[in-house]
Order: structure tokens, then C-alpha cells, then sequence
């Protein structure tokens, strides 16, 4: 019997032995050399992948992730008495003019209907209506549709949400203020 646990032993002892892995050197470390990240703070991916070599043609603005065309399902409410008044379904088109400019067509029935946004970073990923004019008390916004009336409000596209944009916006004219409430799915 002491003849067989010595053979138990000494072969588990060599079983453990042999399964032992070798050491092995870790993988080598990334050429910082090669890995190229986006170095302008007005980007989305600004300084991601850092450290490396700076180059700017990397980067990712804000208005890129805005562009594209989307069905806009439209509910429209008058504001003086809280009354839903319909809604519709457009088709946007969002382009972008700069880095930080973005320019809409859709929301009317002319073709040369642009609405312009200004797209920022927030704790949501935001677009406001860009251009203002009017009175600065009844008239408030960029001109839309027709000369009687102005435009005002945002856009949001949320990290998580790649898709949608959420659209708010209010429109001020001669037959009174409606608010515009709605979603836009990319197509």
C-alpha cells in the first residue's frame, strides 16, 4: 500500500509539474506613434484614443451626428388655450453648413424652407434655432414659412438614442402661437 502512495504522489507531483505554463512575455504596448486621436475641443471625440498623434481629420462635430433625413411626426398645439390641434408628418432634410451650424429644410411646403441651428454639447446633444429675429417679445425667432411668421425652440439627440431626434419648437405668427412637439426618426 506505502509502495502505491508513493506512486500516487510522484505522479501527481509530476502531473503538476508538467501542466505548469511557461512565462510568457505581456503583449507589447501600442505605438503611441500610430494612434491617431481628434485634438479640437469643439469635436465630439475630442481627445479620444489619447495619447498619439494629434490629426484633426479624425474628428467627429456635433453636426455630423445631427445630418441625415428623418420622418418628423409633427403634434401641434395652440398655445393661448392649451388645445391639440392636429399633427402631421414631414420629411426633414438636415444638413450641415460648418462645424457648429446646421440647416434644416421640411417644415414647410417650400422647398426653400431652411431653418438654421446652432448644435452644441450639453448634457443632451443640442441644436437651438440659430438666427433671431422679430421683436424680442411676441415675435421671437428665425423667419419661417411665410414673413408673418418666426420660429424658435430645439433639437435633441440623446447619447443613447442614434436614431431620433426630439423636436421642440414654437411658432409665432398673425393667427396666433402654436407649440410643435414631436419625434424624428432617421430614415
Amino acid at each position: 500500500m506505502r509502495t502505491f502512495l508513493t506512486v500516487v504522489v510522484i505522479s501527481l507531483g509530476l502531473f503538476a509539474w508538467s501542466s505548469c505554463a511557461k512565462y510568457k512575455d505581456p503583449p507589447k504596448q501600442t505605438d503611441p506613434s500610430t494612434n491617431h486621436y481628434c485634438n479640437d475641443p469643439g469635436a465630439v471625440n475630442y481627445n479620444w484614443g489619447f495619447p498619439g498623434v494629434p490629426d484633426n481629420t479624425v474628428c467627429i462635430y456635433l453636426v455630423n451626428l445631427f445630418t441625415g433625413t428623418y420622418s418628423f411626426t409633427d403634434s401641434i398645439t395652440q398655445v393661448s388655450t392649451g388645445y391639440y390641434i392636429y399633427y402631421q408628418v414631414d420629411t426633414l432634410h438636415i444638413y450641415a453648413l460648418n462645424d457648429s451650424q446646421l440647416a434644416v429644410t421640411g417644415f414647410c411646403s417650400n422647398p426653400v424652407d431652411t431653418v438654421k441651428f446652432k448644435a452644441f454639447i450639453s448634457s443632451a446633444y443640442t441644436a437651438t434655432v440659430d438666427t433671431i429675429v422679430g421683436d424680442s417679445v411676441t415675435n421671437v425667432g428665425q423667419l419661417l414659412c411665410r414673413p408673418l411668421d418666426t420660429v424658435n425652440g430645439t433639437m435633441l439627440k440623446y447619447f443613447s438614442d442614434t436614431a431620433k431626434l426630439h423636436i421642440q419648437l414654437n411658432v409665432f405668427s398673425d393667427t396666433g402661437a402654436t407649440l410643435h412637439i414631436g419625434t424624428a426618426v432617421k430614415l
